[in-house]
């Protein structure tokens, strides 16, 4: 009887222990399809979020042929990098903002090559207020071209600037120029691209 007793133990612990690697198993085929499924709904986002792009671009398309709209001009066309800098400047002269281009180039690009496009790259450096050097950038992004901003550098400075005394003051060897009040001003240094033929 105790033999019998020992056996049905056994039996029973093993046919427990089957159960549990059973179980074990199972949920770690769970996991896996779970995580299987996370990457293919994260994936199907990804295909509709194309496609919805895809099918805006093809609005613009067909709109274009008879409004007479040119996709061209989201690229700069070869030859207009001057005009182009010169709209950024005006930009930043329109705010009220001072500002020096530091430099402009092109750099080649292996997915742009092929297209006939490369990447005009642009540095310039403004000084003025916040609100001003905000709107700048702004525009900057809301710009109707592949314009990219890759880099701003913000730097405060506090500065007063020397005022000569108006015309209808008194004009004397003893009258000293006057300070402004003291305002802080940003000095922000933005780097950018843009996609233009060659």
């Amino acid at each position: 009887m105790k033999s019998r007793s020992n056996k049905i133990l056994t039996i029973a612990s093993v046919i427990t222990a089957v159960g549990i690697v059973l179980l074990y198993f199972g949920y770690s085929q769970i996991g896996k399809l779970n995580q299987a499924n996370n990457d293919l709904a994260v994936e199907t986002s990804n295909l509709y979020v194309q496609a919805v792009r895809a099918e805006a671009l093809k609005k613009i398309v067909s709109n274009a042929g008879d409004k007479g709209i040119s996709l061209d001009t989201y690229f700069i066309q070869a030859g207009e990098e001057v005009e182009f800098v010169k709209k950024i400047e005006s930009l930043a002269g329109s705010l009220n903002l001072t500002y020096t281009t530091n430099s402009i180039g092109t750099q080649s690009n292996e997915k742009l090559e092929p297209l006939g496009k490369e990447f005009l790259e642009m540095t310039m450096t403004t000084e003025g207020s916040w609100q001003n050097t905000r709107r700048f950038i702004s525009l900057i992004e809301k710009m109707p071209m592949n314009i990219r901003i890759n880099s701003i550098d913000l730097k405060t400075e506090i500065k007063t600037v020397v005022v000569a005394p108006t015309k209808t003051e008194t004009i004397s060897s003893t009258t000293p120029a006057s300070l402004s009040p003291a305002r802080t001003v940003w000095r922000t240094t933005i780097g950018m691209v843009v996609v233009k033929k060659k």
